[in-house]
C-alpha cells in the first residue's frame, strides 16, 4: 500500500474550468484588500510541464477545486488523471509506518 500526503505535489491537467477559477479565486483576494494587488500583481497562468500538467499540493488542490466537483458535472477543473511522482512515494516509504 502507497501512502498518500495531503502535502504532496501532484500534477493535473488544468481545464478552462479550472483556470477560471482559479482566476477568480485571485481576483477576489482583491475585494477586501485593494492595496494588495500592488504585491501580488495580476493574475498570471500557472506552469505547465511539456505534457500539459501543472503542479500543485494535494491539499490545495481539494480546497480549490473541491466544491466544483460533483457527478455528472460536465464543466470539471482539471482531467480526470491525478500525478504522484514514483521518486515521492518511495522517498515517503522510507520515513512510513504501519
Amino acid at each position: 500500500m502507497k501512502m498518500l500526503d495531503f502535502n504532496s505535489p501532484i500534477k493535473i491537467k488544468l481545464t478552462e474550468t479550472g483556470l477560471a477559477i482559479l482566476k477568480s479565486k485571485h481576483d477576489n483576494l482583491f475585494e477586501n484588500a485593494p492595496h494588495a494587488r500592488e504585491i501580488l500583481g495580476d493574475f498570471k497562468v500557472p506552469e505547465v510541464d511539456e505534457n500539459g500538467y501543472t503542479q500543485m499540493i494535494l491539499w490545495d488542490l481539494i480546497t480549490t477545486f473541491g466544491p466544483y466537483m460533483s457527478h455528472g458535472n460536465e464543466a470539471i477543473p482539471f482531467e480526470n488523471k491525478i500525478l504522484i511522482s514514483e521518486e515521492y512515494l518511495k522517498e515517503q516509504e522510507k520515513g512510513m509506518t504501519l
